[in-house]
C-alpha cells in the first residue's frame, strides 16, 4: 500500500526523468560508436571470454601509451620515418578493438607523412592524441559496465 502511494505521488515525476535519462542514453550510445564499434568487442567476448579480452586491452592500452611516448620523442626530433612506423603500429591494433575512427585517423597520418611534414600534419597528430585519449575512455567505461 505505502509502495503504491509513493510511486503514485512520484509517478509525473518519474515519466520526465525517464525521457531525459533515455535520451541521455541515446546520446551516450550515439557518442559511443562513433568512438567505438561494440560489435567487434563483443564477437571477441563470445570467443575469447571477458577475462582475456580484459587482458588483451591492458596490453593494448600499454603498448599505445608507449607508441605515443615515442611519438612525441618523433615529433620533438621530426624524425617523419619514426613517426610513420609508430602511426602504422597503431592503425591495425586499433581496428583490432574497433577503434574505427582512431584507426582512420592513424592510417590517415601514416599516409600523409609520405608527402608531408610533421608540421603540416600538426593538427592531425594532435587530433590522435585527442581521439586516443576519447576511445580510450569510452571503452575503459563499456569494459567497466560490461564485467
Amino acid at each position: 500500500f505505502l509502495s503504491d502511494l509513493v510511486f503514485y505521488a512520484l509517478k509525473p515525476l518519474w515519466r520526465p526523468l525517464f525521457r531525459a535519462g533515455k535520451r541521455l542514453l541515446v546520446i551516450g550510445h550515439r557518442l559511443m560508436t562513433n568512438l567505438f564499434n561494440v560489435q567487434t568487442l563483443l564477437t571477441y567476448e563470445k570467443s575469447l571470454g571477458k577475462a582475456e579480452i580484459l587482458e588483451l586491452w591492458r596490453l593494448f592500452v600499454h603498448e599505445t601509451e608507449n607508441t605515443f611516448s615515442q611519438i612525441q620523442t618523433s615529433l620533438a626530433k621530426d624524425d617523419v620515418s619514426a613517426l610513420r612506423t609508430c602511426y602504422h603500429r597503431l592503425h591495425p591494433a586499433a581496428k583490432v578493438f574497433g577503434l574505427d575512427s582512431f584507426a582512420f585517423l592513424c592510417a590517415k597520418i601514416e599516409h600523409n607523412l609520405v608527402n608531408s611534414s610533421t608540421a603540416q600534419l600538426k593538427d592531425d597528430i594532435q587530433q590522435s592524441f585527442s581521439l586516443w585519449q576519447q576511445s580510450f575512455s569510452a571503452v575503459a567505461l563499456y569494459l567497466e559496465c560490461a564485467s
